[in-house]
């Protein structure tokens, strides 16, 4: 007897029911918060609404009865469906350069995941150091730290845990790899404007704000002291009272520099030199440069 079209049913419709309860959950979850804010915290209607669908996207977000990318378009009509924008200012948003530099990041992470890239850039980090608990450490860390200047810290996380877990089975190594890797990429976020999400969306709220904005180069003079002696630290701390022993790194054996891997570090070069033309540094840094120099 075949089984295969009543399994199918079945989990078709217990994919129907979890977009129909989760929708449900959103909405309850929405009128009961727009409701206390209206007459309870005494919000106008254009406040109250925005509260409760503001309720209703973090719902969605949370138990993913749509897809993210049908939720993040929802404002577009339900904001000016209660008045709270106009479909121009509503619509505004989307369209900001920060979303562009979002979405930039986000095809380069694709693209270095795709060719793994990634990997290539892990193993010529592994062989400038020992193959020592503390030169993987180190190793790890610089490599985060490097991926990240380009790409969201949360996506070299992503990249680069699977190759710390496989060097070692000593699961204290294990978790002092794993570390580095996450503490590298937590550094990495401040190192430059687009190491982060929330760099970008503190860009943009400068912009909107009439600020001055804070320029590439800029950005990566004030900050790289700062990084380095936060992965100095972090290495110091991790290689705490580590046993200094030859590790056998064959997790790379095999893996070689492809036309693919040639052509995307071509192009994230190519990217960062943009971002450095047009990215003018101030008077105050040069001089603040050359007087460090002076000094050496």
């Amino acid at each position: 007897m075949n089984f295969k079209p009543k399994l199918h049913k079945k989990l078709r419709f217990k994919t129907q029911f979890q977009i129909l309860s989760g929708l449900g959950l959103a909405i309850f979850f929405a009128f009961v918060v727009g409701f206390l804010s209206f007459y309870y915290f005494k919000a106008s209607f254009e406040v109250a609404a925005f509260i409760g669908i503001l309720s209703l996207l973090i719902t969605l977000w949370i138990n993913e009865a749509l897809p993210l990318g049908i939720v993040s378009l929802l404002p577009i009509i339900l904001f000016p469906a209660f008045g709270i924008l106009d479909v121009k200012n509503a619509t505004s948003n989307y369209a900001n350069p920060i979303i562009f530099l979002f979405l930039g990041g986000f095809m380069l992470a694709i693209a270095v995941e795709k060719t793994g890239l990634h990997k290539i850039v892990a193993k010529k980090f592994l062989g400038y150091f020992p193959a020592t608990p503390k030169g993987v450490i180190t190793a790890l860390g610089v490599a985060s730290v490097a991926l990240g200047s380009v790409l969201s810290n949360s996506t070299v996380a992503l990249l680069l845990v699977p190759i710390a877990y496989s060097i070692t089975q000593d699961p204290l190594l294990k978790t002092r790899f794993l570390l580095a890797v996450a503490f590298g990429a937590s550094i990495s976020g401040i190192t430059t404007p687009i190491g982060t999400p929330p760099n970008l969306i503190f860009l943009g709220f400068l912009e909107t704000m009439k600020f001055e904005s804070i320029s590439f180069v800029t950005w990566i003079l004030m900050m790289l002291p700062l990084s380095i002696s936060m992965l100095y630290v972090m290495i110091k701390l991790l290689s705490y009272r580590v046993v200094e022993e030859e590790l056998k790194i064959d997790s790379f054996e095999g893996i070689g520099v492809s036309f693919e891997h040639k052509k995307l570090i071509v192009l994230v070069g190519i990217l960062l030199l943009l971002l450095l033309l047009n990215s003018p540094i101030k008077p105050i840094y040069i001089c603040a440069i050359f007087a460090s120099l002076s000094k050496l």
